[in-house]
């Protein structure tokens, strides 16, 4: 049931067809919902080439062109690793700095992928549409400007190589990881600040998790900061850096470690300025030995029975399989969330209107379930189905986030607390 033709037919047909349909194939083929989950959790393509990414041969680079939404494409960089018998490679999307591209940020990363053990995807920047607001990602005053830069919205190029990766290469969805140097760094802590549970890491080179801390506070990053604290780091600066000063990485780090964040690692490079051949990455081997060596130790946890996450709109409301919505305009939504036990999940959330829980066996038996939300208790049946877990499938290709059944709930006031407090 599990070959290989057999899981590309099922990913095929749940990726193309209305979700009933889709639903009446597999139950005609007699598919249950745990054996429809495991073939649509296989990732990559066969070596008899089914996909774009099976014609590049394990430890070979090369160029092709990554498509988003809207007719928008890039071009990418892939430069796969040298196999390791029994262990497929993780992924790392390498984001460039504002001038530069892909393929200028791979010749100085290159070695990276055999060190970390991952495929480097290294896609070029693209031109936001008119009426963004990524000050913070784009440099103060970007909007005002037409050139590449990165975003944090799901459908941008980083978020793209990911799903791309997982639908054309054989890897591991749970070791996968961002780079950013300078522009690109801010981008991938913006990211991670909005979908830690996508990664099993974050390597920043010279950036901050904003531009704006240049000159102050910024309110949304500030709330989000908390969503790295679950989340390994690994901070690269040169001391003499004038674009972004260290001062902005260092205040970085200690801010996370004073909050008790358990694997945020630091280098810095006291001969080092902004440009990233300063840093040595290439000159002074060892050091990108060491972050290599760092990725190598990293997964992703999945289907964690604790989460905790702020969101401040709809876009990033989930995190693994909490979802924030309706959350009310010009505030932080936050929720913490724990399960402790097989049948009980216990919420605190404010700032939104409505949960939704993504629900798997992963994380709750089948069957009765109660829902504790900010003291009220609902109680559900958890019951597993297939229409739920293809919906999830055509609407995110990583494994980690499917559903097989999505439970939505009104938020209730904190217990003892007036409505001002929702």
């Amino acid at each position: 049931m599990l070959d290989e033709p057999t899981c590309f037919a099922v990913r095929d047909l749940c990726r193309n067809l209305p979700v009933d349909e889709a639903v009446a194939e597999l139950k005609g083929h007699n598919c249950n919902v745990g054996q429809a989950g495991l073939m649509l959790a296989t990732s990559g393509a066969t070596g008899a080439g089914r996909h774009a990414g099976a014609a590049i041969p394990p430890g070979e680079t090369a160029t092709l062109e990554l498509r988003g939404p809207k007719g928008c494409s890039t071009r990418m960089l892939v430069c796969r690793p040298r196999p390791r018998p029994g262990h497929p490679p993780g992924v790392a999307v390498c984001l460039h700095g504002a001038g530069s591209s892909g393929d200028q940020l791979q010749s100085d990363l290159r070695e990276l992928a055999e060190f970390g053990y991952v495929t480097l995807l290294c896609p070029d920047a693209g031109v936001s549409a008119a009426g963004d607001s990524n000050l913070d990602l784009a440099g103060l005053f970007g909007r005002q400007f037409r050139h590449p830069r990165w975003t944090t919205a799901s459908d941008d190029f980083p978020m793209l190589a990911l799903d791309w990766a997982r639908a054309e290469l054989p890897v591991d969805s749970d070791r996968m990881f961002l780079l950013g140097y300078s522009m690109g760094a801010v981008a991938a802590l913006g990211l991670a600040m909005r979908r830690s549970h996508a990664f099993a890491g974050v390597v920043s080179v010279c950036g901050a998790v904003s531009a704006w801390h240049l000159y102050g506070p910024d309110r949304i990053a500030d709330a989000l900061l908390p969503n790295l604290l679950t989340l390994p780091l690994f901070l690269v600066h040169g001391a003499r850096d004038d674009h972004f000063p260290v001062r902005l990485t260092r205040d970085l780090v200690t801010a996370l470690r004073n909050e008790g964040h358990a694997d945020c690692a630091y280098l810095e490079v006291a001969e080092a300025d902004h440009a990233l051949s300063s840093l040595g990455l290439r000159t002074q081997i060892a050091r990108l030995e060491r972050v290599g060596a760092w990725m190598t130790g990293k997964r992703r946890a999945r289907w964690p029975n604790r989460v905790a996450h702020t969101a401040v709109d709809a876009d990033h409301g989930r995190c693994h399989w909490l979802e924030l919505l309706d959350i009310s305009f010009g505030t932080a939504a936050c929720a913490a969330t724990w399960v402790p036990s097989r049948n009980t999940i216990e919420l605190s959330v404010t700032g939104a209107k409505r949960v939704r829980l993504h629900l798997h066996q992963e994380l709750v038996d089948p069957g009765p379930v109660t829902v504790l939300l900010n003291g009220v208790a609902h109680r559900r049946q958890f019951t597993p189905n297939l229409h739920d877990l293809v919906r999830s499938f055509q609407k995110t290709s990583d494994p980690a986030l499917f559903c097989e059944q999505a439970l939505t709930l009104d938020v209730p006031c904190p217990t003892g607390q007036g409505a001002s407090a929702c």
